[in-house]
C-alpha cells in the first residue's frame, strides 16, 4: 500500500514521452511486489496479473494512451502472428483459421489478462514445430537432384501462408531444395576456382551433412524456447499499439 501511495505524485509528472519511459522501471517494482504478495491459493496467474497491471498502468500513465477496441485488437493479432513466423514455416492458413476469432478478441483480453489466445497459439505452434522437425528429416532422405521445373518465393512477405500441412511441407521442400543447390554449386565454383577436383557422392554427403546439422540446431534452440519468451512477445504486441518504442522485459528467471 505504501508504494501505491506515490501514484498521485508520479501523475503529475506525467506530461512527457520521456516521463513515460522513466516511469516503467518503478511499474515494474509494483508489479513484482503485487505479484509476490498474493496468497498461493488466488487462483490469477503471476502473466495474467501482468497483463491486467500493464494495461491499467499504459492506460493511466501512457503520454497518448490507445483506443482499446477491435481495431487494436486486429493490430496486436497481426504483430503478434507476423512476430512469431514471420518465415510463414510453421502456421498455415487452417492454423490462422482456428485463430481467427481471437482477432478481435485481444482487447477484451488485455482489460481481463485473459491468455486463452495465447495458450491455443502456443499449441499449435508446439505442434507445429513436431510436424515440420519430421519434414525436414524425409526431405533430406529424398533425391534432391530430382529434375522438376519449379519455383520459389524466398521473400516471405510477399509469400502466402501455407494452405494446409501438404502445401506447407512442399514450402519445406522447395526451400531445403534451395539451400541444397546453393550449396552444391557454391562448392563447384570453389573446385573450379582452386583448380581441384571432388567426387559428386562426397560433395553431396557433406552438403547434406551440413544442412541436417542446421536444422538440428535451429530446432534445438526453438524447443529451448521458453513459454515467457513467447508472452513477452505477445505482452510487446500489445504494448508496440501505443508506440514502437514501449517494451516489456520478462523479469530475469532464476537458474533451475
Amino acid at each position: 500500500m505504501l508504494l501505491l501511495s506515490i501514484y498521485p505524485l508520479m501523475k503529475e509528472k506525467m506530461n512527457s514521452k520521456k516521463a513515460w519511459f522513466l516511469l516503467l522501471p518503478s511499474l515494474m517494482l509494483i508489479l513484482i511486489f503485487n505479484v509476490q504478495c498474493r496468497t498461493s491459493t488466488d487462483p490469477i496467474t503471476r502473466e495474467q496479473l501482468i497483463i491486467q497491471t500493464i494495461y491499467k498502468q499504459s492506460q493511466q500513465y501512457h503520454y497518448a494512451p490507445a483506443k482499446i477496441d477491435d481495431e487494436f485488437s486486429k493490430k496486436a493479432f497481426k504483430d503478434f502472428i507476423d512476430n512469431m513466423d514471420a518465415g510463414k514455416r510453421f502456421l498455415t492458413k487452417k492454423d490462422l483459421n482456428s485463430l481467427e476469432k481471437y482477432e478481435k478478441l485481444l482487447d477484451d483480453y488485455f482489460i481481463e489478462g485473459n491468455l486463452e489466445f495465447l495458450n491455443k497459439f502456443e499449441e499449435i505452434i508446439q505442434k507445429s514445430f513436431d510436424k515440420t522437425e519430421t519434414y525436414y528429416k524425409e526431405i533430406l532422405k529424398t533425391d534432391l537432384f530430382e529434375s522438376k521445373d519449379e519455383t520459389i518465393n524466398l521473400d516471405s512477405e510477399k509469400r502466402s501462408f501455407s494452405s494446409d500441412d501438404k502445401d506447407l511441407k512442399e514450402t519445406w521442400r522447395k526451400n531445403i531444395k534451395y539451400d541444397f543447390y546453393s550449396r552444391y554449386y557454391e562448392a563447384m565454383e570453389d573446385l573450379e576456382k582452386d583448380k581441384k577436383t571432388r567426387s559428386k557422392d562426397s560433395i553431396v554427403y557433406d552438403i547434406l551433412k551440413d544442412i541436417r546439422e542446421s536444422y538440428e540446431t535451429y530446432f534445438d534452440r526453438l524447443r529451448k524456447t521458453k513459454e515467457s519468451e513467447r508472452f513477452e512477445v505477445y505482452v510487446n504486441s500489445l504494448l508496440h499499439i501505443y508506440d514502437p518504442h514501449t517494451e516489456y522485459f520478462n523479469p530475469k528467471e532464476k537458474e533451475a
